[in-house]
Parts: C-alpha cells; sequence; structure tokens
C-alpha cells in the first residue's frame, strides 16, 4: 500500500467543493487516513515545496510548455523563474486555509495524479478534478504574475509524499 499527501487549496475550500473532491478519492477506491484543516505559514509552506534546482527548473520548462501549446515563445526557462514560481505557489497556499488529506491505496501517487489532470487545468481532460472544476491555466497565470490556481496539490513520488506527510501530520502517518 502507498500513501499520497493531498491538499485542497484556499481557492477550492472557498468554493465550498471540498467534498466533492474527497469523493473522487473515495469512489476510486483509496482510503483516507488523515485529514485536518490548516493555514499554512509562509516558513511552512517554504519547507512544503522543494528548493533543489531540478525542481525548480522543472516548474519553467512546465511554462514554456504551455506557452508552446499556444504557439507562444517563452524565454524564462531556468532556475531564476523557477524560484519566481516557487514564491508565486508559496503567496497562493497560504492566502487562505487548506485541507490536508492522507490517501492510501494501490498506486496512490501515481492514481491520484491522473484523478486530478494536468497541473495546466487547460489542459486537463474532462472527467478529471481540475478538468472538471478548473478553469486557470498556466499561461494566463504567467501573464498575470501569479500560481496557477490547480485547486488541489498532490505529492509527485514517494519521497515527497513521505516529507510531506511528516510536515503536515508527524510521523504518527508513516
Amino acid at each position: 500500500m502507498e500513501k499520497n499527501l493531498l491538499f485542497i487549496k484556499p481557492d477550492a475550500v472557498k468554493r465550498g467543493i471540498c467534498g466533492d473532491i474527497i469523493s473522487r478519492f473515495e469512489r476510486a477506491g483509496f482510503r483516507i487516513t488523515a485529514m485536518k484543516f490548516l493555514w499554512l505559514t509562509k516558513a511552512q509552506a517554504d519547507r512544503f515545496y522543494p528548493n533543489d534546482k531540478e525542481w525548480l527548473i522543472m516548474l519553467s520548462k512546465k511554462t514554456a510548455e504551455a506557452f508552446t501549446r499556444r504557439g507562444k515563445k517563452f524565454n524564462k526557462v531556468g532556475l531564476a523563474y523557477g524560484r519566481q514560481v516557487k514564491r508565486y505557489l508559496i503567496d497562493y497556499i497560504t492566502s487562505g486555509p487548506v485541507l490536508a488529506f492522507v490517501i492510501e491505496g494501490n498506486d496512490a501517487i501515481a492514481v491520484s495524479r491522473k484523478l486530478l489532470g494536468s497541473t495546466d487545468a487547460s489542459a486537463s481532460a474532462p472527467g478529471t478534478i481540475r478538468g472538471d472544476y478548473c478553469s486557470d491555466s498556466m499561461y494566463a497565470a504567467t501573464m498575470e504574475k501569479r500560481a496557477n490556481k490547480t485547486l488541489v496539490h498532490a505529492a509527485g513520488n514517494a519521497k515527497e509524499a513521505r516529507n510531506q506527510i511528516r510536515l503536515i501530520f508527524g510521523s504518527k502517518q508513516d
């Protein structure tokens, strides 16, 4: 059994769609093992997202891909822009309460990310959470100098999930 940390971000909490989002994971067969509302501080949010070079560059590459899908050029790929996106993300997830929860089940990380859809909601398929509930795009977020509002966070790999679960729930969820 694998675990993953997810949290419903402030805009989705404000919209009142937490129950709809959680039910998607339950209907997919996942068991929820922990859940709590919290309002992350900037320091917690900074520890929450990785600081490694590879992850930061990946953020800028995703933005470049979103621009390419629109036939536009994006010339800021690299570490500096990745750091800027991380600052946008921190501002976004600290703007209100989040509902954090841990799911457990077979292939929890890969399946939860499929249920969510693309981090660029404009590229998310109907039937995914982002495809059904989100109308934002990386392109719009970049042009407006803010985070892409993706509604839900999910850890991307087992190490990230373990670290994020510990940060939010402590070691009792290991």
